[in-house]
C-alpha cells in the first residue's frame, strides 16, 4: 500500500508527513480518545509577571520597518465544490494569513505555525522547542491565569491542541463560530506577551520528562531512538526531540533564560504562517485578524545552520537489528533523495504508487502469496529542512524473518522492473485523471486539522497551490522520476530490522532499546541465483495493469432524502436508503450489518468472527485495493455482535466493487474460499493471535478502558480470552462457523448518497440473496451492559513501567435525562479535574475525566497515568478532587450546557459523517432518527440549582459513599496500593463471566 496517512487515491500524493516525528500535546479530551498533554497551570502568576513580561519585550531584538498596509498575496485555486470564500494576505508586521469564510459552519477555527522545530534545539538543550510549546500556554499578559485559553475554549464547545515536529511548531483550535472573536485574541497573545513565568517552568519539565516516560515503551520511538544514534552527528534527526529532566536541567535557573533566547530567536511574525476559517465575511475576518495579529512582533530570524547529510560518509548500505518491546516483526528500507520540491511533478508520489502496489501481480501480492509478509508500504518518508527519504516499511510473518535476503532481492528487482517498464504516460495520465476527479468533487473535513495542515503547507507550497497539490499532477518528467528512482538502489539502502529474535550487541542510552548495527550490510547479493524458486517467483512479479473501477459516470441523481426510508424488508433482512446528495458529490456509501446470537455465544465464536473478517479483507484486498485507488472503499471488520461491510465512493464504481465482494462471500463454507486454505489461515491467526497479546504492552490508560467495556459489555471478551480462544481454532472449526454465521443472521442495509432509491433496492436484493442463507434461525441477537450495583477494583498487571488507574462512575438509568447529566457533568470536569491533577498536583502527563457511555448507558471515567505516583494515591488524589471540587453552576451551568448541545448539533461536513449518524440510529432501532435531538431537548430542559443538587448527590451515592457504587481498575499497583484499594472496592473482577452472570443488566437490541 502507499505510506501510512494517504487517504482516497491521492495519499500518493499526500505523503509528506508534516507531523511524522512530532510530539503532540493534547489539550482535547475525547472520550478514551485523547492523552492529555500539554494545557497549563491553572494558578495566578508571580507578582513579578509584569516585570518579566516588560524584561522579555525590551529584550527583543529591533524589528524592521514594518508596511503601512495590509498586502495582497496570491490566492488559492479552489475545488468547483468549495464554495467557501477565501483571502491571502499579509499584514503590516510581515505575518501572512490565510482567511476561510464560511456562512454555514457550525465551527470557527485557527492555526498559527512557526517554522521551527526541535531540529532547531541548542545542542545542549534537547526538547527546547517542545518545552517551549508547552510554556506558552501558561499565561499571557492580558490573560495571566494560566487555562484562561483552554477554560474560555472547552466552556464553548472547541478543543485546542499543538505539536512540535522536527521543522514545525504548530498551534491551534477549533470553537462555536460565534465565540471565534474570544478564543482569537486569547490566542493571540501567546505570540505577542508571553508571561513565561518562572514559577511554572519546573512544573512543565516534569510534564515533558513524564510525556517522555510515558512513550517510554513505543515502538515508534524505541526504533527512533536508534535512528538517533547512528545518523551522522551533525543531521537534524541525531537530535532527541522531547527532551527529560536532564536535557531541560534548571540549573541557577538559567532554563528560562535558554527559553526566552529561543522564543526571540525564531518566534517573528515573518517566520509564521496563521489560518483562520470562521462563518463572518471575509471583511470582517480580515479585521478582526489585523486587529489581533498585527501586534506580533517582528525581527530578524537568525536561519538554522544547513543539515548535513543523514548519514556518514561511506556508511551506506547498512542494517540494523533492533529488539522490540512487543512481539512485532518488520523490515523498513530507507533511501536517502534530493529534497522534494516537486510538488505537482509528484515523482516520489509516483513511484510510491507502483511500490506499494498490492493487486495480483505485485511484490506486495507476491510476499502475501508466499506466507512472508503481512503488508508492505511505500512512499516518500522522514523529511527534513535539505533533505528527503523514500521508505519501504515491510509487516513481517515469521517465514518472512527468515527469508529477509528473498525479500532484499525481490524489492530490488521490482525496483528495476519500474525503471525498466513503469514509468510510462498512460500509468502517470491515470493517476493524473483520477486526482482530478477527487478534486473536482472535493469533500469538506474536519475544519480544525484542515487549518493546521494549511498553516504548515503555507510555508512550504505557493499559495495557489495549497488546495490542489494533495490532488492534481502537472505534466510528466520522466527523467525527473528517474532520477528518484536511480536513488532506489542497493547502494543507497539503509534497513532496519525489528524482531524478537535478534540477538543484540548495543544498547541506547535514552530508551535503553538493544539493537546491533551491520555495518557490512550488502544486499547486492542474489541468493536465489540459478534457483527455480527464483525465477518462478520473478516470472510472477509484474506491474500494475490499467485500473478497472476508474469511474465514468459522474453525473448527480435528483431527489433528497432528509432521513433513510425502507427500501426492502424481511423477517431477517432489512434495507434502509437515503438519497442524499447535499454535499455536491457523486459518492455513495453502503453499510451491511451480519448480526448474530451465534457470534454472541462465547469467546471462541466471537475469535472466529475476527479471523474471518481478517481472511476475507486480506483475500479480496488484490481486487478491492485497486477499487481503493480509484475512490472506491471495502472494508470489512468483526463487532462484538457479527461482521460489518462498509463500501464507500463514487457511486458509479460502487456497484461492481459491491458485486465482486457479494461473489466472493457466496463461495465462503465448506472447502471453498479463503477460510478453507489451511496455510494462509494460520498466518492470519497467529498475526491476530499477536496483536491481542502484545494489548499488553499498550499505554496502561489504555488496557484500563478496554478491560472497563469487556467488564460491563456482554458481548464482549478481553484481550486475553480472545487470543486463547483462537489457539482453538483450525480449518473445519471455521469452516463449521462461517456457514452457521451465515445461516443464522439478521442483516441490516444502510445506503445513502448518489443512488437512486430503484438502484438502491435492487442492491439490497442482492445482498440478501447471498447474505440471508437457509431457513432455520437461532433466536435473535442481543446485547446487555451490566448494571454497577457496588464497589469493584481489579489490578490488570499492564507490563508497563508507569502506573496507571481509573475510576468508572455508571449513570443511575439509561433515560435521556440521565445521559444529558452525566454528559453535562464530564463537561464540567474536564478542564478542573486536568488542572488540579495534572497541571497543580503534577500527578503525570495523562490526566482526563470523559464522558463514557457503552450503548445508551451513561458513565463518566477519571484517569490518570503517572510515572511516580503508586496507584493508590492516584485514587486518593480524585476522591480528594470529588470531596473539593464543585463547579460554580450560578456563572458557568448555561456555558457548559450550550457546549454540549453545540456539540451534538453540529452538522455533518461531508456523506461518511452523515451515514455515521444514521448507521448509529440504525442499529439502535431509532427509526425516526432522531436520538440525538431528543439527547438535546434532555440537555436544555436542565436547570442549574437542580442540576448542582443532582451533581452532588451523584458523587455521594457513587464515589464517595460508605459502600461505594464504583469500579476502579488500576494497572501495576503493589501489595500495599492493591490493599489500600481494595478496602472499599473488595469486589474482584479475575472472572469477567461470573460478574456478568450475576449482575443486574440493561437490554439493548
Amino acid at each position: 500500500m502507499l505510506i501510512p496517512g494517504c487517504a482516497s487515491f491521492l495519499p500518493v500524493i499526500r505523503q509528506s508527513l508534516p507531523t511524522l516525528f512530532a510530539s503532540f500535546c493534547l489539550t482535547t479530551l475525547l472520550p478514551l480518545a485523547a492523552t492529555a498533554e500539554g494545557v497549563k497551570p491553572n494558578e495566578a502568576p508571580p507578582a513579578d509577571a509584569a516585570v518579566e513580561t516588560k524584561t522579555y519585550s525590551d529584550a527583543v531584538k529591533k524589528a524592521p520597518e514594518v508596511q503601512p498596509e495590509i498586502t495582497p498575496l496570491a490566492q488559492p485555486i479552489l475545488s468547483p465544490n468549495d464554495d467557501r470564500q477565501m483571502r491571502h494576505f499579509m499584514l503590516p508586521n510581515g505575518l501572512p494569513v490565510l482567511i476561510i469564510s464560511d456562512p454555514d459552519t457550525d465551527k470557527a477555527a485557527a492555526a498559527l505555525d512557526v517554522n521551527v522545530g526541535s531540529g532547531e534545539d541548542p545542542k545542549d538543550r534537547a526538547g527546547l522547542a517542545h518545552f517551549l510549546e508547552h510554556m506558552l500556554f501558561l499565561g499571557t499578559k492580558k490573560y495571566p491565569e494560566a487555562d484562561q485559553y483552554q477554560d474560555y475554549i472547552q466552556k464553548r464547545g472547541g478543543s485546542h491542541n499543538a505539536y512540535t515536529s522536527y521543522e514545525h511548531t504548530n498551534y491551534f483550535f477549533d470553537i462555536q463560530a460565534e465565540h471565534l472573536a474570544g478564543a482569537l485574541d486569547r490566542f493571540a497573545q501567546f505570540f505577542i506577551s508571553p508571561l513565561f513565568n518562572e514559577a511554572y517552568v519546573e512544573r512543565e519539565r516534569n510534564a515533558v520528562h513524564s510525556e517522555f516516560r510515558a512513550k517510554y515503551s513505543s515502538e515508534f520511538r524505541r526504533q527512533e531512538d536508534v535512528l538517533r544514534q547512528l545518523v551522522n552527528p551533525e543531521h537534524t534527526f541525531a537530535k532527541f526531540r522531547t527532551g527529560n529532566l536532564a536535557t531541560l536541567h534548571n540549573d541557577k535557573g538559567n532554563l528560562r533564560q535558554d527559553l526566552l533566547a529561543f522564543y526571540r530567536q525564531y518566534y517573528s511574525a515573518t517566520n509564521m504562517r496563521l489560518v483562520v476559517a470562521g462563518k463572518d465575511s471575509l471583511d470582517d475576518l480580515e479585521a478582526l485578524v489585523t486587529s489581533l495579529f498585527s501586534a506580533v512582533p517582528r525581527f530578524e530570524v537568525i536561519e538554522p545552520n544547513p543539515s548535513k547529510a543523514m548519514f556518514p560518509a561511506d556508511f551506506l548500505p547498512a542494517s540494523v537489528e533492533i529488539l522490540p518491546n512487543t512481539e512485532v516483526r518488520s523490515v523498513s528500507y530507507i533511501f536517502p533523495v534530493d529534497k522534494y520540491t516537486d510538488w505537482m511533478k509528484k515523482p516520489l508520489a509516483f513511484i510510491g504508487h507502483l511500490l506499494g502496489h498490492e493487486a495480483e501481480g505485485s511484490l506486495a501480492w507476491l510476499l502475501k502469496k508466499e506466507g512472508l509478509i503481512e503488508s508492505l508500504s511505500a512512499g516518500q518518508g522522514y523529511g527534513w529542512r535539505t533533505g528527503d527519504t523514500f521508505m519501504v516499511n515491510i509487516k513481517l510473518l515469521p517465514k518472512g524473518l527468515a527469508q529477509l535476503p528473498l525479500i532484499d532481492q525481490l524489492l530490488f528487482d521490482y525496483v528495476e522492473m519500474i525503471k525498466r517498464g513503469g514509468i510510462e504516460p498512460w500509468r502517470f495520465e491515470e493517476i493524473k485523471n483520477l486526482g482530478e476527479v477527487d478534486f473536482l468533487f472535493k469533500e469538506r473535513g474536519d475544519t480544525v486539522s484542515e487549518v493546521s495542515h494549511l498553516a504548515t503547507k503555507l510555508h512550504q507550497i505557493p499559495a495557489s497551490q495549497l488546495f490542489t497539490v494533495d490532488y492534481r499532477f502537472s505534466e510528466f518528467d520522466k527523467s525527473l522520476i528517474q532520477h528518484y528512482a536511480d536513488a532506489l538502489n542497493k547502494k543507497n539502502v539503509f534497513r532496519i530490522v525489528t524482531a524478537p529474535e535478534i540477538k543484540p550487541e548495543s544498547q541506547t542510552d535514552l530508551y535503553e532499546v538493544p539493537y546491533r548495527l551491520q555495518a557490512d550490510y550488502q544486499p547486492a547479493q542474489d541468493v536465489t541465483d540459478g534457483a527455480p524458486e527464483k525465477n518462478a517467483l520473478q516470472t510472477a512479479l509484474k506491474l500494475p495493469e490499467k485500473n478497472p473501477f476508474v469511474p465514468e459516470d459522474l453525473s448527480l441523481v435528483e431527489g433528497f432524502d432528509e432521513k433513510p426510508q425502507p427500501v426492502v424488508k424481511h423477517s431477517r433482512f432489512n434495507a434502509w436508503h437515503a438519497v442524499d446528495t447535499r454535499f455536491g458529490t457523486p459518492r455513495a456509501t453502503l453499510r451491511i450489518r451480519l448480526k448474530s446470537a451465534f457470534v454472541e455465544s462465547s469467546a471462541e465464536q466471537a475469535a472466529m468472527a475476527k479471523l474471518l473478517a481478517d481472511a476475507i479483507s486480506e483475500d479480496l484486498n488484490p481486487v478491492t485495493y485497486q477499487a481503493y485507488l480509484a475512490g472506491a472503499d471495502f472494508s470489512v471488520s468483526a463487532s462484538s455482535r457479527g461482521l460489518d461491510f462498509t463500501f464507500s465512493g463514487y457511486s458509479d464504481s460502487l456497484e461492481p466493487l459491491v458485486e465482486y465482494v457479494l461473489a466472493e462471500v457466496k463461495r465462503l463454507g465448506k472447502g471453498r474460499g479463503i477460510v478453507s486454505d489451511h496455510d494462509r489461515l494460520e498466518d492470519f491467526r497467529d498475526s491476530l493471535v499477536r496483536r491481542y497479546s502484545n494489548q499488553k504492552k499498550n499505554a496502561p490508560y489504555q488496557q484500563l478502558t478496554g478491560f472497563l467495556a469487556a467488564s460491563l459489555y456482554s458481548p464482549y471478551y478481553t484481550a486475553d480470552a480472545m487470543a486463547k480462544a483462537l489457539a482453538e481454532v483450525d480449518v473445519k472449526s471455521l469452516e463449521d462457523f462461517t456457514e452457521s454465521l451465515l445461516k443464522n443472521s439478521e442483516v441490516t442495509v444502510l445506503s445513502a448518497g448518489n443512488l437512486s432509491e430503484k438502484s438502491a433496492r435492487k442492491l439490497a436484493k442482492k445482498i440478501k440473496r447471498v447474505l440471508v442463507r437457509g431457513r432455520s434461525f437461532k433466536p435473535r441477537s442481543s446485547a446487555s451492559v451490566s448494571l454497577v450495583e457496588g464497589a469493584y477494583g481489579y489490578d490488570i498487571e499492564a507490563q508497563h513501567k508507569d502506573n496507571a488507574l481509573m475510576v468508572y462512575l455508571q449513570g443511575e438509568d439509561d433515560s435521556f435525562d440521565h445521559q444529558a447529566k452525566v454528559m453535562l457533568l464530564a463537561q464540567s470536569l474536564s478542564t478542573p479535574f486536568y488542572a488540579s491533577l495534572r497541571t497543580e498536583q503534577q500527578l503525570g502527563y495523562i490526566v482526563f475525566a470523559s464522558y463514557y457511555p457503552i450503548r445508551e448507558m451513561p458513565g463518566a471515567v477519571f484517569i490518570v497515568q503517572s510515572p511516580t505516583y503508586d496507584a493508590a494515591d492516584i485514587l486518593a488524589a480524585i476522591k480528594d478532587f470529588a470531596v473539593k471540587y464543585t463547579p460554580d453552576f450560578e456563572t458557568e451551568f448555561r456555558a457548559h450546557q450550550l457546549a454540549v448541545v453545540s456539540q451534538l448539533a453540529e452538522a455533518p461536513k461531508n456523506l461518511n459523517e452523515q451515514v455515521s449518524k444514521f448507521w448509529q440510529s440504525v442499529n439502535n432501532d431509532d427509526w425516526n432518527f432522531d436520538r440525538e435531538d431528543k439527547l438535546i431537548k434532555a440537555i436544555e430542559a436542565l436547570e442549574p440549582k437542580a442540576f448542582a443538587e443532582w451533581y452532588r448527590a451523584f458523587f455521594e451515592r457513587t464515589l464517595l459513599a460508605k459502600s461505594p457504587r464504583a469500579m476502579v481498575f488500576y494497572a501495576n499497583g503493589d501489595s500495599e496500593s492493591a490493599k489500600a484499594i481494595n478496602a472499599p472496592f473488595a469486589n474482584n473482577l479475575s472472572d469477567l463471566d461470573a460478574f456478568k452472570a450475576k449482575t443486574p443488566s440493561k437490554a439493548y437490541p
